[in-house]
Order: C-alpha cells, then structure tokens, then sequence
C-alpha cells in the first residue's frame, strides 16, 4: 500500500465576513459550528444545500477561519475511499479535523449499487467505530432533493445540523449590495454571488453587448 502523504497551507479567510447577511439562521448555524468544532471531543455531520451561488462555499469557509482544526478537503470521486487505510492513517494524526466534500451527492443519496460503498463510509466516519476516535466533523454539501439523502445519516445524533441556502430577499440584497457600495437597483430576489457580482456583470454586458457575433 502506498503511504498518503498530506500537506497542509495556512488558511486566508475572506477579508470580511458577508454570511451576517445570510439571514440570522445562518448566522446562528455559523456559531454552533464553531463551537461544536472548535470542542475536538465533538464529531457529527453538517448538511449544506441549496442552488449553486447562494452561499455555501463562502458559510464554510467563514466557519474554517473562526477555528484552528486542520480541514481537510475531500473531492466528490474519493468518497469511495473514505475508509481506505491510508486516509485512515492521516486522520488518525490529527484527530478533531474537519472534512470538507462539496457536490457530495453520491456519499448522501439513498443506497443504490453504485454508491453504497460511498455512503457507508460516510456512515462509518459520522457514528460508526471509527468516529469514536477520529472525532472528526464532516461538512457535505449538496444540490439534490432533501428527499433523495440516505435517511440514516439524517438520524438524530449523527446530524449535527442542516441548513438551506436560499437566494436573498430583496431587502436583504439592497443591503448587501449598499454595504459593498454597489449602486444597482435590486428588483427580485437574488444569490449572494449575483449581488457580488454586480458591477463586473453589467460591465460584461457593456462591453460585450447582447446577442451573438460572427
């Protein structure tokens, strides 16, 4: 068996914290996370879903810099190895991390042939054997129906916390957006990327015009 050889770099957090933004549920979530997390005898499951650019990747890593914990990011085609020896070794060196698998699917949807062994290393890591000594805190996020997750993994005790990211209102995106200094109307609801985005979008559109070009 090849050993895994894992180097870690220091993590630069945003320059400022836009999840206070998000609605006071995240904001309450973001708390309990850093708290559970930064506890190292704590272990448990987060659920993060919701449509791409509301604010999932940008929640996770305003939580990574409020602790010290190693993290440890997973890729969507490892959650099959989950359990190999060698990933065993090295969250046996650093016990209290935290695993971080973003489009995570096929680790949470409902057992089916090609996916099983996905979903039970999951298990395994959250509540299992392992778990009782590897004290990790696992954070997924997915896109998918909250019907489609495995309903095991969403047992009271494994699931730490699960949490929606919707699109701002909008009285929430005219406030972020004067925060930023965007002058923009705001007429519909909005994703946290798209009012971040503002300025470089409609600069997009004015020098590239609409419609298409030979």
């Amino acid at each position: 068996v090849t050993s895994m050889h894992v180097k870690f770099r220091k993590f630069t957090p945003y320059e400022e914290d836009l999840t206070k933004f998000l609605g006071a549920g995240v904001e309450t979530l973001r708390e309990e996370m850093v708290a559970s997390i930064s506890n190292k005898s704590d272990s448990g499951l987060y659920l993060l879903h919701g449509q791409p650019g509301t604010g999932k990747t940008s929640f996770i890593k305003t939580v990574l810099s409020k602790v010290k914990n190693k993290a440890i990011y997973i890729t969507p085609g490892f959650v099959e190895h989950l359990s190999s020896p060698d990933l065993i070794g090295v969250l046996m060196d650093y016990p209290g991390s935290v695993l971080v698998i973003e489009d995570a699917e096929t680790a949470l949807m409902k057992r089916q042939a090609d996916n099983t062994n996905a979903v039970s290393n999951l298990l395994n890591l959250t509540d299992g054997f392992p778990a009782d000594f590897l004290k990790l805190n696992i954070i997924c996020t997915f896109n998918t129906k909250l019907d489609d997750i495995d309903p095991a993994l969403l047992r009271e005790g494994r699931l730490k916390g699960i949490h929606e990211f919707n699109k701002l209102s909008i009285p929430q995106a005219k406030e972020l957006a004067d925060h930023l200094g965007k002058e923009w109307e705001i007429i519909r609801p909005m994703t946290l990327a798209e009012v971040c985005n503002v300025g470089s979008l409609q600069r997009k559109v004015a020098v590239n015009g609409i419609g298409f070009t030979n």
